[in-house]
């Protein structure tokens, strides 16, 4: 019991000095008297995920722990090496005082993950990527302690102290000398922020949309107004929707699989498949495939004797093969369409990502200014913003972030990365990732006599949740869909395949019904038509083979 209470008493607010102080005192509670005068463990919380119950053997409490990250009072998490180590604390009792007293403090603020919800909110800040097109978030943690009246005078000033290293490298800071004037005001229907700027009209209204994402809670209809340099600029969220990419569709995505080798579009609740192309010689001998949103440009990769072959088709254009660089690719998987836009499009072949814009017949290899970890790319799937990529390498989640000098799919550059620790069950054997809220993707494992596990992680890995299914078999083609701006709780949505076939998962609210997160049946298809047995009733799902199933955009 002292150990779960200590590894929680770090919890704070590490940013003022009083605050600080107040949480070391209630920690220096837990530790002798001996120990306090060299006890000095800096102002870095280190997140760690307890992975087994604590045993008490005498005076020592053995507890095994991996190492998740650490926290720091700008709330960023820096992601960890994801180590597993077993801890000793070891606790006696102190001549003139009641009870026990840990005698050997680690040299670090420990604190147990777990509990990271309970004393910090979750709350991403955003900056404009470098070429001003749209918002990329940027994950905080918020201290609970802080009253609620504070929360955005703080949100601000860690604005004004630039991005995370997370993704500092593909956005862009505040205008130089950006300061807060004053307290920021916040009534029933709007937020008032007071700053002193040197910048451009332009550049203040971009400033006043990154505050309205920044400060607006989801799902609520208050208004931003800026005043800077006695200029005011006021944004709601009619102006602020068309810049965080995660917002644009408005409708439910459509679904698609590919059965027996051919590109389907689903339709309604028992999943009837459409036709799609019609007249489309190269919708044959499909692995894998994807539509951009609205169906305005089309990516088949196709079996073709030994290897496999990439064909684009935008809207009012022909059907052509896209060529790689000598000697060519073999295997492709997970083509998707960037930014929910039919202008580029990224595909993994042969373990390397390569991206090729709608009109252009080379692809381009995605290389990465900092080496990337041995071994091949497997998965890989792309945030809404088109700046942050989840990449699965030796069966490893690695965060990266991409920089695009402009459209052209031959500038982009994976210029920075790090491995976020999933689970010790995870490590080493995930088989696909998807983006499912802008700050959160789905990874999934299993083996070919495996029970197939998903987790939902936080991009920074300090968050998850892990989930059993009634299927057993191996991970292919998992794809997630990030909707209504990937900000609020709504459950995410994941299809994949297990075993060739495809399913879709079906998290609930609470996600408590784990036997229904993978569907027990293959995605149906229509009757086969006209040539069917006369007894086949209509609509009845046929047992074609059906995998690849993925969303739009």
């Amino acid at each position: 019991m002292l150990l779960r209470s200590f590894l929680e008493a770090a919890a704070g607010d590490y940013a003022p000095d009083a605050t600080r102080e107040a949480t070391l005192t209630r920690l220096k509670n837990f530790i002798s008297e001996e120990r306090l005068a060299t006890w000095d463990p800096g102002p870095d919380l280190t997140l760690v995920r307890v992975l087994d119950e604590p045993t008490q053997d005498g005076d020592t409490v053995k507890v095994t722990v991996q190492y998740v990250g650490t926290l720091d009072p700008e709330g960023q998490v820096e992601p960890g090496d994801g180590k597993v180590e077993q801890l000793r604390f070891l606790f006696k009792p102190v001549d003139g005082k009641a009870g026990l007293f840990l005698t050997n403090p680690p040299p670090v603020l420990l604190f147990d993950v777990a509990k990271l919800e309970r004393f910090y909110l979750k709350l991403p800040i955003y900056f404009w990527n470098k070429n001003k097109t749209s918002l990329v978030p940027d994950l905080r943690y918020l201290p609970r302690a802080l009253p609620a009246e504070q929360h955005s005078n703080r949100l601000v000033d860690w604005l004004l102290k630039g991005p995370s290293p997370a993704v500092k490298e593909a956005v862009l800071e505040l205008p130089t000398g950006a300061s807060r004037a004053d307290l920021i005001i916040k009534d029933d229907t709007q937020i008032k922020v007071n700053l002193v700027a040197a910048a451009s009209d332009a550049d203040l209204e971009k400033l006043a949309i990154q505050l309205y994402w920044t400060l607006v809670p989801p799902e609520t209809e208050e208004r931003v107004l800026l005043r800077v340099n006695r200029n005011e600029y006021a944004v709601d969220f009619a102006t602020a929707r068309p810049w965080l990419t995660a917002f644009r569709p408005e409708s439910e995505p459509r679904l698609y699989v590919i059965a027996d080798g051919v590109l389907r579009r689903l339709k309604g609740s028992r999943g009837e498949q459409e036709p799609l192309l019609d007249g489309e010689k190269q919708n044959r001998g499909l692995v894998t495939a994807a539509v951009a949103h609205g169906e305005r440009a089309f990516a088949l990769v196709r079996q073709e004797g030994d290897t496999q072959r990439l064909y684009v088709r935008a809207a009012g254009r022909p059907t052509r093969q896209v060529a790689f660089p000598s000697p060519g690719v073999a295997s492709l998987s997970g083509p998707v369409w960037l930014d929910r836009s039919a202008e580029v499009l990224m595909v993994l072949g042969d373990g390397k990502l390569w991206a090729v814009g709608a009109r252009d017949t080379n692809a381009s290899m995605v290389t990465a200014t900092k080496g990337l970890p041995s071994g091949d790319i497997t998965a890989f799937s792309v945030a809404p913003d088109g700046r942050r990529l989840a990449l699965v390498i030796g069966g490893r989640l690695h965060m990266a972030l991409l920089q695009r000098a402009n459209a052209t799919a031959g500038t982009f550059k994976i210029v920075e990365w790090q491995r976020v620790p999933v689970g010790s069950g995870f490590d080493g054997k995930l088989h696909g990732v998807g983006f499912i809220r802008e700050d959160i993707v789905a990874v999934g494992t299993g083996g070919a006599d495996e029970k197939v596990w998903l987790a939902e992680v936080t991009v920074d890995g300090a968050l998850q949740k892990t989930y059993s299914t009634v299927q057993s078999g191996t991970v292919t083609n998992l794809t997630g869909y990030v909707e209504d701006g990937g900000r609020t709780d709504r459950p995410g949505k994941i299809m994949l395949d297990v075993n060739g076939k495809a399913y879709r998962a079906w998290p609930t609210q609470s996600f408590s019904d784990l036997e229904a997160l993978v569907g027990k049946a293959v995605l149906p298809v229509p009757s086969p038509g006209p040539s069917a047995s006369p007894s086949a009733s209509p609509g009845t799902p046929a047992e074609a083979s059906v995998s690849t199933a993925f969303f739009e955009g």
